[in-house]
């Protein structure tokens, strides 16, 4: 019981969210209440904090090419009150308030989502081309630090960054923008 309250106060923010999903969990067997698992999580904040750091520090499982797909749904309003729905998907839920189930998605949109607020697309157009190019620079551009100082793309298509220096050393690099200026990159073609 004790590990399942530690593993479950590491990913949720709050004693009430861990007493919630203990409960749902195990609620038949055995329950907890907020008070107990406050000074559980008290007593054990430096061995949580701890776990929380190494799970920052996990590097992402790569999978096989085409193996795991992941959207997620936002919208973009804009300067005349238009709602517009990013990617044009359909909506699929997932467990509400575990946003480490899906954490690559996550991530993107935590990047993307306010940029699209600086520049309020007007149009679905605007908004369609803002996105292609920030798409564009997110996986061509902009190296990340998960993927070892390569780009997606180049993670893709099997390059190491010893491909890259030398493409470097080759050909010249170009400046990049996206958004208005807002994203900005220097772009080595390998």
């Amino acid at each position: 019981m004790h590990q399942q309250v530690i593993y479950l106060a590491v990913h949720l923010t709050s004693c009430r969210k861990v007493t919630h999903a203990f409960n749902r969990q195990h609620g038949e067997y055995a329950s907890v209440g907020k008070s107990w698992v406050a000074e559980f999580i008290k007593e054990r904040a430096c061995e949580i904090a701890e776990r929380r750091r190494a799970m920052r520090r996990q590097r992402p499982a790569f999978f096989e090419v085409g193996h795991t797909w992941a959207l997620d749904l936002t919208f973009v309003v804009s300067p005349n009150g238009f709602t517009f729905t990013v990617l044009g998907i359909l909506h699929r839920r997932g467990p509400p308030g575990q946003p480490w189930r899906n954490g690559r998605i996550e991530r993107l949109f935590g990047t993307l989502k306010p940029l699209l607020h600086k520049i309020r697309p007007t149009g679905m157009a605007v908004l369609q081309n803002a996105l292609t190019g920030f798409c564009r620079f997110y996986n061509q551009v902009r190296p990340h630090q998960n993927l070892g100082g390569l780009t997606p793309a180049e993670a893709w298509q099997g390059k190491s960054l010893a491909d890259v220096q030398q493409a470097h050393t080759q050909a010249q690099g170009q400046w990049v923008q996206a958004l208005d200026g807002l994203l900005m990159g220097y772009h080595i073609r390998c």
